[in-house]
């Protein structure tokens, strides 16, 4: 049986996905001592992002 294959753009979807989800799950009243939490997430995302 033959492995699928996962394209950049379903890698991507796969990872944005996995970024909301992880921001769905850490939004609380604790969490908001961590203002710049966005910011990290952000930079993540850029940090895996492909070059263009």
């Amino acid at each position: 049986m033959d492995s699928p294959v996962i394209d950049d753009t379903q890698t991507r979807a796969i990872c944005d996905e996995i970024g909301e989800r992880l921001r769905t799950l850490l939004k609380s009243p604790a969490n908001d001592d961590t203002p710049d939490f966005e910011g990290k997430i952000d930079q993540l995302r850029d940090g895996l992002a492909e070059p263009e």
